[in-house]
């Protein structure tokens, strides 16, 4: 019975390690496509057309500093998970029952990457393990490329500029701060596509007011979101005003 026991028990461990790793293998392929997709949309994707020109002269350009100010101020300090933020998830989930709101650049990155959106522990688990793993593996200036390239402003909107070419006739570097402002607004609050619709078809708008201006009837409900975010914006401009000089 022993030599049974013995044999069940040394069975019951070469599974155990043959399971960790395929895991292992499982974790090491998908973080490979995770590498080459950063690369790919760090340079240019099929929707976008921003590259490392977007950060000439050494600084970020206004556009992107505002995205970053607003969904990931300490993007350049942590490696992918932002610990202060679990105090602020927690009230999130108490007050209005929910989680979200919480996740560094890396993380967003990656559920653009995996396409899943459920709210599940497992989702953000998975979420979490390779953002943090993906900071290994390419730098923050490549990560914050491909976030820009690929984020999802609102219907046909896909990358940052894209969004401001359509809204404003301009490519992103070149956005004033009004500008700017509102299409960093947009990432929680994409645009409806009624709205991205007619500016597809009558040609970009002068300023966000005309834009609001002309939505105003329809979704007066995302115009007035799109206002708060921006004023929000405008208050934390002057506190985070290094990320405009974190290259």
């Amino acid at each position: 019975m022993a030599g049974v026991s013995g044999a069940m028990g040394a069975d019951h461990e070469l599974r155990s390690s043959i399971s960790v790793k395929k895991r292992l293998v499982s974790i090491l392929i998908e973080l490979d496509e995770y590498r080459e997709w950063t690369d790919f949309h760090g340079q240019r994707d099929r929707y976008s057309s921003v590259s490392r020109g977007l950060f000439l002269g050494g600084t970020l350009p206004m556009v992107a500093a505002d995205i970053l100010i607003l969904e990931d101020r300490r993007f350049f300090k942590h490696r992918g998970a932002e610990l202060r933020a679990v105090p602020r998830a927690l009230r999130r989930w108490l007050v209005y029952g929910r989680l979200g709101g919480i996740s560094t650049v890396e993380q967003q990155l990656v559920r653009i990457i995996r396409r899943r959106r459920e709210r599940t522990w497992r989702r953000k688990g998975g979420e979490l393990f390779f953002a943090v793993l993906i900071n290994f593996h390419r730098s923050k200036l490549d990560i914050l490329l491909a976030y820009l390239n690929c984020s999802y402003f609102g219907p046909h909107l896909n990358g940052v500029d894209t969004a401001s070419l359509i809204c404003f006739g301009m490519p992103a570097r070149e956005l004033s701060p009004d500008k700017s402002a509102f299409i960093a607004s947009l990432l929680p609050y994409p645009m409806p596509s009624k709205v991205s619709a007619a500016l597809r078809h009558d040609g970009p708008a002068n300023d966000p007011f005309e834009i609001f201006e002309a939505a105003a009837s329809t979704h007066p409900w995302w115009v007035k979101r799109i206002k708060m975010r921006m004023r929000y914006l405008e208050d934390l401009r002057p506190r985070y005003s290094k990320l405009y000089e974190a290259i």
